[in-house]
């Protein structure tokens, strides 16, 4: 009887995984030159809006979340928080590649925690401020290209100062790996660019009753006085 080939057959598997190395880095440089596409494309569309400036941040919450659900939907073999992880990260890039845009940070219970969910929320690229108290990263994101990331608890009450401010909004929460809710994202949104499944409001605590016994999906998050900071979430919200 022959002798078996002891050679040949560790031979075809490195020759076949060597392929397979190939074919990762194909697809590497693949993903690579579209990224870089993609970010070539957001410095086109920047100037594109340079004839028409706005007082508004170069932000779209509402598209952002879109197209993640999108996305994360479409995926086969990728889980779906990777794929919203990524593109997180890679809309982040894109928005810095438009215009600079500055975090401004403002957390005195858990910093590391509301700066982990910011730089989740607006990618690695974007430069983060740390200001000392709430009054300063309002006033940041009122006068510069920059969102305010502040820490959200059920007694504090800096979100006061928005109920009467013509220009910035509460445009989304950030949350943390358990889904409880961490900080509030404020900047200077387009009304009409504010995601539709989650709405942040500034009400008196009669408004409140009134809306909810109307049947309304709203619900107090933090109180100061009268007054109740509230959040509506369709059954779209995730």
């Amino acid at each position: 009887m022959p002798e078996p080939d002891i050679v040949a057959r560790p031979v075809a598997r490195a020759t076949e995984l060597e392929e397979l190395r190939w074919e990762i880095d194909r697809i590497d440089n693949a993903l690579l030159a579209l990224m870089d596409r993609r970010i070539a494309t957001a410095h086109a569309v920047a100037a594109a809006k340079q004839s028409a400036p706005s007082r508004w941040l170069n932000l779209r919450p509402d598209r952002e979340a879109g197209v993640i659900d999108r996305l994360s939907t479409r995926a086969e073999a990728m889980p779906e928080a990777s794929v919203r992880a990524i593109w997180r990260e890679l809309i982040g890039l894109n928005l810095q590649a438009q215009r600079r845009m500055e975090v401004v940070l403002h957390a005195g219970a858990r910093p590391a925690l509301v700066a982990s969910a910011a730089r989740q929320r607006f990618g690695g690229g974007a430069p983060v401020v740390v200001a000392d108290c709430a009054a300063e990263a309002l006033d940041r994101a009122r006068g510069r290209d920059a969102v305010a990331v502040i820490e959200l608890s059920p007694l504090s009450g800096w979100w006061v100062a928005l109920a009467e401010d013509p220009d910035l909004v509460i445009f989304e929460g950030l949350r943390d790996s358990g889904g409880a809710l961490v900080a509030l994202a404020v900047g200077r949104i387009a009304p009409d660019c504010l995601p539709a499944r989650e709405r942040y409001a500034i009400i008196g605590e009669g408004s409140l009753r009134q809306r909810a016994v109307a049947g309304e999906p709203i619900r107090a998050i933090a109180m100061s006085g009268h007054l109740r900071l509230c959040v509506t979430r369709t059954e779209a919200a995730r």
